[in-house]
């Protein structure tokens, strides 16, 4: 396969996964497991969704529907609310990691906050999916798994980062880009 998609346009590019080494204190947040088979969970979920404020470098935006397979599928154990920030965020815990998958807020939320909010006593480090909008301060190692290779297509211009972390930002030549935005 590594062969097939270069015939068609496609390229390689690394991926780089952002970490971040915690210390969980006694946290007195409140963190409730969201049953997404409840039609007013669900609800809620899709609205703060279509509202949600970006807290990664690449955010896909009219995206709800996608979103909401995944979150009422094989993802539907891993969001949680975190009343105290109004926040939802997908998350797994997987011995002593936690893995960061998606935050939703219809406000800005330091991600360091839902990170205090999730950890638990045995979190020692947070793992997170995406690139945080401040990558800085996080480690950044190279992501590599086997028989798994990201390729590109089209008008993609990759932008380095701080750190070696990559985002994508889809648009035509000539047309301006709307920086950590892409649609579905």
């Amino acid at each position: 396969m590594l062969d097939f998609y270069p015939r068609f346009g496609f390229v390689s590019v690394d991926q780089y996964q952002n970490s971040k080494a915690i210390l969980v204190e006694n946290t007195e947040a409140k963190v409730e497991k969201l049953d997404m088979s409840d039609q007013e969970v669900g609800d809620l979920v899709y609205r703060t969704i279509g509202k949600s404020l970006a807290v990664s470098k690449l955010q896909m935006y009219d995206n709800e529907s996608l979103n909401m397979f995944y979150l009422t599928s094989f993802m539907s154990d891993f969001v949680y609310y975190i009343k105290a920030l109004n926040t939802i965020a997908v998350a797994e815990y997987e011995a002593d990691t936690l893995y960061l998958y998606d935050v939703f807020s219809t406000k800005a939320v330091p991600l360091d906050k839902v990170i205090k909010a999730m950890g638990n006593k045995e979190t020692k480090k947070v793992v997170f999916s995406f690139t945080p909008k401040e990558p800085i301060k996080y480690d950044v190692s190279l992501l590599k798994e086997e028989d798994t290779t990201l390729f590109v297509m089209g008008y993609v211009n990759i932008v380095r980062m701080e750190a070696k972390t990559i985002a994508f930002y889809h648009s035509p030549p000539g047309h301006k880009q709307n920086e950590g935005r892409c649609h579905s």
